[in-house]
């Protein structure tokens, strides 16, 4: 239906359709400034802005190229709503609706209200389901990066993969004092994080790439974790399962990292171009401070700060053949600062110094002084095979000490490669573990 409201006189209603769009051209009285607000239809360009309401889905319909071509078209995203919006928005708008109902509908869908405050009936839940269900794993990827979707599926199935995953604006998860941050600015409403939808949906996916194997599209699980219901679940997160992965005992794929000019840290041999690197399996043991970890000098062990982001670093872990621990950080970024004074503050406590490195005991097989500091960095195998070749700068203001200083010009610096089938694998039991229905279940419970 078109509504046409102008500055005085009566509001006209008329069936909407491509030319009773293009008569609003050539209507007199609609004043100097009019706005023309389509909701999820795509008008023929008028002499007025128009601001389109439409999902990104339908946006991708190729039949309509042709006229966002004629646009000069600026994208903005709006943020997804919280659940707790949503549910204010029920008491509002939508009483008659059972709380419990749209809570469940939220398990499965999240917070997107058209899911779970319209399409509210049994048979309107499951047909939603079954396209959804049908979207492939290659269709989400393209869509997380960016590429279009085109028809896929057509009709509904244009809507489909947004089922699945949401992209949200920048601002939502923008770090807090940044300029995307403020929402008056534009940049909170540019195009943010792709994030799996619902913890429901995150172990249906996680299960799909298992059984699939389609390794390449894990990075949808690594960014998507932490982000709205699914902070909830423990033992998901990448830094955790990376952890547990060293308490346990792993070998993973490594290399040096280099400096800007393409070489390895200068004193660097062929030996120190590690290619595996295994860590034995030991005991975690939890510290504060840094003054906690001096009783753990020459123990074997896996030394885990409580507050990880307060220590710089994620871990300190045991190499038996070096008779020390080195420092572990766990990302899934395409960059990440190295904390130095955090890192001074923690190899200081295990007995390193500047000028005699690593204090030599009876386990350590090295017959000299050992200076240089090797730092770890954990990564996705998708980051450690399309990146991560490069040395990590210093976080700002995290090496304004001189012992800070000292301890940074020490480090050389080495990437680790978690593999997407053990990650993907740990998280889909882990969804189980803690007793994440799967899709199916909740649509039958509806």
């Amino acid at each position: 239906m078109l509504c046409i409201i102008p500055p005085e006189g009566p509001i006209l209603w008329c069936p909407l359709s491509e030319e009773a769009l293009a008569t609003l051209n050539r209507m007199p009285g609609l004043g100097a400034d009019t706005v023309v607000v389509a909701d999820s239809v795509l008008p023929p360009v008028l002499r007025f802005p128009t601001l389109v309401v439409s999902s990104p889905g339908r946006l991708a319909n190729r039949d309509l190229k042709d006229t966002l071509n004629e646009y000069h078209l600026q994208r903005l995203y709006m943020p997804l709503p919280t659940e707790e919006e949503v549910l204010a928005l029920h008491a509002v708008a939508f009483p008659h609706l059972d709380e419990a109902g749209v809570r469940r509908r939220m398990q499965l869908w999240g917070p997107i209200p058209r899911h779970v405050l319209v399409s509210v009936a049994q048979g309107e839940q499951a047909a939603l389901w079954s396209s959804a269900e049908g979207v492939s794993l290659d269709a989400l990827v393209a869509l997380s990066r960016g590429q279009a979707t085109n028809n896929i599926g057509g009709g509904d199935g244009l809507d489909a993969p947004h089922r699945l995953v949401h992209e949200r604006a920048a601002g939502q998860d923008a770090p807090a004092g940044s300029v995307a941050a403020v929402k008056s600015c534009p940049a909170y409403y540019s195009r943010g994080i792709v994030a799996i939808a619902s913890p429901s949906l995150l172990r249906h996916i996680a299960e799909r790439l298992e059984r699939e194997q389609k390794w390449n599209a894990s990075f949808l699980v690594d960014v998507s974790v932490g982000i709205g219901a699914l902070g909830a679940l423990r033992g998901i997160k990448f830094e955790e399962i990376v952890l547990a992965m060293m308490e346990e005992g792993f070998e993973f794929e490594c290399r040096e990292l280099e400096d800007v000019s393409g070489t390895v840290a200068t004193g660097s041999s062929q030996n120190d171009h590690e290619r595996r690197r295994s860590v034995r399996k030991a005991s975690k043991v939890l510290w504060s401070t840094a003054s906690d970890l001096v009783p753990h000098r020459g123990a074997e062990s896996l030394l885990v700060p409580r507050d990880r982001l307060a220590a710089g670093l994620d871990a300190l872990f045991w190499d038996e053949k070096a008779g020390h621990h080195w420092p572990l950080d766990c990302t899934v970024s395409a960059t990440h600062g190295l904390h130095a004074q955090g890192l001074a503050e923690a190899v200081f406590a295990l007995g390193w110094t500047p000028k005699k490195g690593w204090p030599k005991n009876a386990v350590s097989s090295k017959k000299r002084m050992e200076m240089h500091i090797k730092y770890f960095w954990a990564v996705p195998e998708d980051r450690f095979h399309s990146g991560w070749t490069k040395r990590q700068a210093a976080k700002k203001g995290s090496n304004t000490s001189d012992a800070a200083t000292a301890t940074f010009e020490a480090v050389k610096q080495y990437v680790l490669c978690v593999p997407a089938s053990v990650t993907i694998t740990r998280l889909a039991k882990a969804c189980q573990n803690q007793g994440v229905p799967l899709p199916q279940e909740l649509v039958r419970a509806l």
